[in-house]
C-alpha cells in the first residue's frame, strides 16, 4: 500500500510506503514541513488507486 502525498500542480512532494497488519493500516502523515496550502493525497494498494482526498494546512 502506498500514499503519494501531492501539491495541487501534481508534484509529488511525499510518498509513503505501509505494509498491512491484519488487515487494516495506520499512518501518521508528518506535515511540519509543508507550508500553509492545499494538498491532495492518493491512496495504492497493488498499483492501483484505491482512495484520494485533498486537505488545507493553514
Amino acid at each position: 500500500m502506498r500514499i503519494d502525498i501531492t501539491n495541487v500542480y501534481g508534484t509529488i512532494l511525499k510518498i509513503y510506503e505501509l505494509t498491512t497488519k491484519k488487515g487494516y493500516v495506520l499512518c501518521d502523515i508528518d506535515t511540519h514541513d509543508f507550508e500553509k496550502g492545499f494538498y491532495l493525497y492518493r491512496i495504492y494498494c497493488n498499483n492501483k488507486r484505491i482512495g484520494y482526498g485533498k486537505f488545507v494546512i493553514e
